[in-house]
């Protein structure tokens, strides 16, 4: 969300970006990773070189859902981010949702939020087609 605001209202197109937009990142290259990870840390030399890597796969144990969105798009249970990379010593797995909330959620859980997120953006989708404009409180 932070990077979204500093960016009118724009997600990264890629995890990467992040480390492009300042900060620290660059500095901890295992934030793109759990623990258990079998991927091994972006090592570039530079921010965008690190960059690149974490965008062209096997140094990121994230799977990033939010390219081409906007914070419009987001609602507190859109699931932003999953993980994606090996076995998770408990069996479940760490959900960022658009609120920045984390959450460790079994598969039956996550592919449940998947399918409400879906219907949401499917009734969203037909609103907007229809000329229909979100009911606002008085």
């Amino acid at each position: 969300m932070l990077y979204a605001n500093d960016n009118n209202g724009h997600f990264p197109k890629g995890l990467g970006e992040v480390v492009l937009s300042g900060g620290d990142l660059f500095s901890y290259p295992q934030f793109f990773l759990v623990p258990w990870s079998n991927m091994t840390p972006p090592t570039g030399a530079t921010p965008q070189q690190m960059a690149n890597q974490i965008n062209g796969g096997g140094h990121c144990s994230y799977q990033y859902f939010m390219a081409g969105k906007t914070t419009a798009d987001a609602t507190p249970d859109t699931i932003m981010a999953i993980e994606n990379d090996g076995e998770n010593p408990t069996h479940k797995v760490c959900v960022v949702f658009g609120d920045e909330r984390v959450a460790v959620l079994s598969l039956p859980e996550i592919i449940q939020n998947f399918c409400s997120q879906r219907a949401r953006d499917a009734a969203k989708k037909d609103r907007s087609a229809n000329g229909a404009t979100p009911a606002t409180a008085p």
